[in-house]
């Protein structure tokens, strides 16, 4: 199998750039068990395809057979209307066009919350008080009954690469972001919409380490997958050990004894 994109500039259609990489892991698949799932991680970052030109984006991602995306939303964004959280403005008609046009091209979603987290406490001291974690629970409610209302939100994951220092939990233990964060999150889910799926905080790189830690601080309770982004260099997966770290994540949820565990790799380079 080759993978072969081929992009055309609309401005000037003699502007041509052509890609194509053999997939080297599917050959070596044939045989296998016809009903393992492979998917194929495309990572398409562009503001514009869920903010101002959401028609243009799941278009595309339509003709292309996509039918999946996952998109960031901020709770600081949310105002209070009427005992309420919402997002109003421009965050409300970006977010209700997406919502609609992922609709009438069957795309479905993992909306994953960016940003500091819980949204209400100060930086540098990541336990919030019981005042604080009450309107992280009233926010995320609201957040996930808006969510719902959409129908094409099926996922829902805490946190983005908040592994990295300097990024969402900075130095924040295991026990505080599944006691404080993560146990009332899955939790509020579960209850306005128990379908959904919960998935912990990406991870940047194929962090096994990191999502074990959630898993033994109990996270393992609170959360139906994991997430990793196996950034890796700039080329093959073959070359640069993709599936290798992919895999490890995969032996070290099974030694926590969620076999179940379902992971995604949700942002990549070439691999």
């Amino acid at each position: 199998y080759t993978l072969d994109i081929r992009v055309i500039n609309d401005k000037n259609p003699e502007d041509v750039f052509e890609f194509k990489r053999e997939f080297s892991i599917i050959n070596q698949m044939k045989g296998n068990d016809k009903n393992q799932r492979f998917g194929i991680v495309t990572h398409i970052h562009q503001n514009n395809l869920t903010r101002t030109q959401p028609e243009e984006g799941t278009y595309l991602l339509d003709k292309l057979g996509i039918g999946y995306i996952r998109n960031g939303f901020y709770l600081t964004r949310m105002s209070e209307v009427d005992g309420k959280w919402q997002y109003t403005g421009e965050y409300r008609r970006g977010y209700d066009l997406l919502f609609d046009e992922c609709r009438k091209n069957d795309i479905k979603i993992l909306a994953f919350l960016s940003g500091y987290p819980s949204t209400v406490q100060e930086k540098g001291n990541p336990v919030p008080n019981p005042a604080q974690l009450e309107l992280f629970k009233k926010k995320t409610r609201d957040f996930v009954e808006y969510c719902k209302a959409s129908g094409v939100v099926t996922e829902y994951q805490l946190g983005n690469e908040i592994n990295n220092k300097g990024r969402w939990y900075e130095h924040m233990p295991f026990e505080v972001y599944v006691q404080c964060y993560l146990k009332p999150f899955y939790e509020v889910v579960k209850e306005v919409q128990p379908e959904a799926k919960v998935i912990i905080a990406s991870t940047a790189r194929a962090d096994a380490g990191w999502i074990e830690g959630v898993l033994k601080a109990g996270g393992s309770e609170y959360c139906d997958g994991a997430s990793f982004h196996p950034y890796t260099g700039p080329s093959s997966p073959e070359i640069t050990g993709w599936y290798k770290a992919a895999s490890q994540v995969r032996e070290m949820a099974k030694k926590q004894g969620r076999e179940d565990l379902f992971l995604m790799s949700k942002e990549g380079n070439m691999s």
